[in-house]
């Protein structure tokens, strides 16, 4: 595992907010960040030709499947391997 982000939490014997490391078990989406970037698309572009094709991937999901926070879900998998014109097995090696 990974140390990834800090996270606020609260903790009774310090602080009311303490930075804490949130660990990560997912390998980051390389290829899709390489892909994207490749075809000329930010995030948020990626994110808003995903809704147009009915889709719901916020860029915010993108960003977390990117860097390894989120794990992509197969339905996620699928389509933005079809908005990317890919295979999915291509697209996410690292799944």
């Amino acid at each position: 595992m990974k140390i990834g982000y800090f996270e606020k939490t609260h903790s009774p014997t310090h602080s009311p907010m303490v930075a804490v490391p949130k660990l990560t078990e997912y390998p980051p989406c390389e290829t899709l960040r390489r892909v994207r970037t490749e075809k000329g698309l930010t995030q948020v572009q990626l994110s808003i030709l995903l809704i147009q094709s009915g889709h719901r991937v916020e860029s915010r999901y993108i960003s977390g499947f990117e860097s390894g926070h989120r794990q992509p879900w197969p339905a996620a998998r699928r389509a933005i391997a079809s908005v990317l014109e890919m295979s999915e097995a291509d697209l996410f090696p690292e799944v």
